[in-house]
C-alpha cells in the first residue's frame, strides 16, 4: 500500500467515495428532489436555491437530470398562490 499508486487509490476514494456510498448519497438526493415541495412560507429564490442545491449534488455524483424534467418539478412544487402566474397545463394538477 506505500506505492504511488496505492496512495492515489486511497485519495481518490477518500475523496469521491466508492461505488455503494456514491449510490446510497445519490439515491437520498433523489429521494429529497421527489418530496420537494414549496413551503406556504416561502419565496421562489429560496424554492430554487434549494432545487439548485440538489440539483447540483446529483450531478456532482453522475446523475444526469434534464432542464424540462427540472423545470416541471419547479413548476409542480409551487404553492397555490403561484398559480395564477404558470400556464394552463400545469393549473390543473
Amino acid at each position: 500500500m506505500n506505492s504511488t499508486k496505492g496512495i492515489w487509490d486511497k485519495i481518490i476514494q477518500s475523496y469521491e467515495g466508492n461505488t455503494k456510498v456514491n449510490s446510497a448519497k445519490l439515491k437520498a438526493f433523489r429521494i429529497q428532489y421527489e418530496n420537494l415541495r414549496m413551503h406556504s412560507d416561502e419565496s421562489i429564490v429560496s424554492l430554487f436555491l434549494r432545487v439548485d442545491e440538489i440539483i447540483n449534488s446529483m450531478r456532482s455524483l453522475g446523475d444526469e437530470v434534464e432542464y424540462s424534467m427540472l423545470f416541471e418539478k419547479i413548476l409542480r412544487s409551487i404553492t397555490p398562490k403561484f398559480h395564477s402566474k404558470l400556464p394552463l397545463k400545469f393549473t390543473s394538477a
